[in-house]
């Protein structure tokens, strides 16, 4: 999906309490399956809930069937590097955050129960 042109991604958050955040990269690519989906671009950062994903460029999508241990530690696929600073495909989680929870995170902005997180990728077109 993103091979044949760039893309910039939007990522929105909204905490339990109702306050939204977003974070955006100016540019998100994502390798084929041979290569187990690894994240391997992400242009630069701007916005307003923190850095979050920049430590998961080069890390593979993992699931728990894969066996990959933060995936089943978690409950979810993600692109795990050193498990996590973030995952917005956690089970949802209504009570605090902690290392053994397994709940949307986005660490760079709080520890927070997050309920709603939406990613959002386009081409960019020059």
């Amino acid at each position: 999906m993103t091979k044949w042109h760039k893309h910039e991604l939007i990522i929105y958050l909204k905490d339990v309490d109702n306050e939204v955040r977003h974070a955006q990269y100016s540019e998100f690519r994502i390798d084929n399956a041979a290569a187990s989906y690894a994240l391997s671009e992400l242009g630069a950062y701007s916005g307003n809930a923190g850095d979050s994903l920049s430590t998961h460029i080069n890390a593979t999508f993992s699931t728990p069937d894969t066996n990959e241990k933060c995936a089943m530690a978690y409950k979810s696929g993600w692109w795990f590097h050193k498990c996590m600073d973030s995952n917005l495909n956690g089970v949802y989680e209504s009570n605090e955050v902690d290392a053994d929870t397994a709940g949307i995170v986005w660490s760079s902005w709080q520890m927070k129960p997050i309920k709603f997180a939406q990613m959002m990728i386009r081409p960019i077109y020059n």
